[in-house]
């Protein structure tokens, strides 16, 4: 069984725990796989923070869609929870990109299993 990883280290430190336990015990092909999927498809802050100023899209942008629409409803909620979104976007997305390594992660598993 392989233990190593291809990836760096500066990346696998932003993955959630179980993800960086994991991965090193997938080929290097499934690694590569792994980090590509990954790259394409995470979520940058910074983009949520131009959605949440400009349109106060950035909930979608994580595909929270019920949390988009109270926050459409209620105008952010009277501009309170609007201003409390500035403090909590970077757990938002990061939240969003755990979820997601996660799920490539299940993906790679089968492909590894296979």
């Amino acid at each position: 069984m392989n233990t190593s990883t291809v990836l760096p280290d500066s990346f696998l430190s932003q993955l959630p725990y179980t993800v960086q336990v994991d991965l090193p015990t997938l080929s290097p092909q499934l690694q590569n796989d792994f980090f590509s999927q990954y790259v394409q498809r995470r979520k940058s802050k910074g983009f949520a923070y131009l959605l949440w100023v400009i349109f106060g899209l950035h909930y979608a942008y994580v595909n929270r869609w019920g949390m988009q629409f109270f926050f459409w409803i209620t105008a952010g909620g009277l501009g309170i929870w609007w201003l409390i979104d500035l403090f909590r976007m970077p757990g938002i997305v990061r939240e969003y990109n755990h979820a997601l390594a996660l799920q490539i992660l299940g993906t790679a598993r089968m492909a590894h299993r296979i």
